[in-house]
This record gives C-alpha cells, sequence and structure tokens, in this order.
C-alpha cells in the first residue's frame, strides 16, 4: 500500500519508448569486447589461448567461466542502469531482451573485428595450427593422404576467418539473449495501474 501510494506521490516515469537505450548498449557492449580483447591478449602471451588444441582444459574452462561472468556482469549492469536511472524504477521484459540482446550484437561486432586484427597481425599461426592439429588427427584415424587433402578442403571454410566470424556474432548474441532473459525475468519490474 505504502508503495503504491509512494508511486502516485512521485511523478510518472517516463516513457519507455522515448528513452533510447542505444548509448547503454554501445557503452556496456564495447567494455564486454574490450574485456575479451585484454583475456584474448592474456591467453596469447600465457600460450593458454582457448581455441588452440594444445591448450590444458582446464585454462579452457578458466576462460569460459571469465567470459560468461563477464557477460552477466555487463547486460545485467545495462539492465539495472536503464530500469532504475533512466525509466524510473521499471522496465518490462521486452526492454531487458532488447537492451541485452543489443548490447552483445555491439561486443559480437567489435570482438570479431578484433579477432581478425588478432589471427592476421598478432597471432597469424593461428589457424595454421588449428589446421595442423586437425591433419595429425586424421592420420591417427588411419585416413590416406588422399582422404586427408579432400576433408581439409571441405573444412577450409569452416576453420576461415569468416565463418570463424559469423559463429562468434551468433554465439555471442544467443548468449546474450539466454542472460537477458533470465535477467529480465529476475529484474523487470513493470508499472502497476491504478
Amino acid at each position: 500500500l505504502f508503495r503504491v501510494m509512494a508511486e502516485m506521490d512521485t511523478t510518472s516515469p517516463p516513457n519507455p519508448s522515448n528513452v533510447p537505450f542505444r548509448d547503454l548498449a554501445l557503452r556496456y557492449g564495447a567494455i564486454w569486447a574490450v574485456t575479451g580483447v585484454f583475456i584474448t591478449l592474456i591467453s596469447f602471451l600465457t600460450d593458454t589461448e582457448p581455441g588452440l588444441p594444445n591448450t590444458p582444459g582446464i585454462w579452457k574452462a578458466v576462460y569460459s567461466i571469465v567470459g560468461i561472468g563477464i557477460a552477466v556482469w555487463v547486460i545485467v549492469t545495462a539492465i539495472k542502469i536503464d530500469r532504475d536511472q533512466q525509466l524510473g524504477g521499471f522496465i518490462s521484459l521486452g526492454r531487458c531482451l532488447g537492451l541485452g540482446v543489443t548490447t552483445s550484437l555491439v561486443a559480437a561486432v567489435l570482438s570479431v573485428i578484433y579477432m581478425y586484427i588478432h589471427m592476421t597481425l598478432i597471432n597469424p599461426g593461428y589457424l595454421d595450427v588449428i589446421r595442423e592439429d586437425s591433419i595429425a588427427q586424421m592420420s591417427e584415424r588411419g585416413m590416406s593422404e588422399a582422404e586427408i587433402e579432400q576433408a581439409m578442403e571441405f573444412a577450409s571454410f569452416f576453420m576461415g576467418p569468416v565463418f570463424i566470424s559469423i559463429i562468434q556474432v551468433v554465439f555471442t548474441v544467443f548468449l546474450g539473449f539466454i542472460i537477458s532473459l533470465i535477467a529480465g525475468l529476475v529484474m523487470k519490474r513493470e508499472r502497476t495501474l491504478i
């Protein structure tokens, strides 16, 4: 009752359609991407890049947990700021999803740009190591050189920067959708009309 009365006494919250979240999505998407770049550089400098076959599983798990933790923090923080500072304490599930997905799309695009730079300038042998490991695994399975060559021709598109970029964007946006859906279900606060 007191909450309803307090809501009536205060000025009405702004209409969400008049309050864009673009700047918030850009800012937090950039934070997510820059943090990812920093982690990628650390993994490169310590020779523990999670995409490489020689990297121990524990490091792959650590980087995955840290990456998901950063994604959760970024999206939850963006939703909280939007709800509490821009929308007067109210936010719908749809707005949470829109903000989370837009933030993750910004992070994905910036990350893809960096990954292209990383794979071409910083660590140009990255894809070669993956290809060599694939060839070694096929050899161990007893495949002939002709079969290996044919398999590698087929797999070359899937091991190229374009396909890796597409997968990274799709995965990041999907992760952002899942996180913002869960965060939105917890953090949404619909305005009650009397």
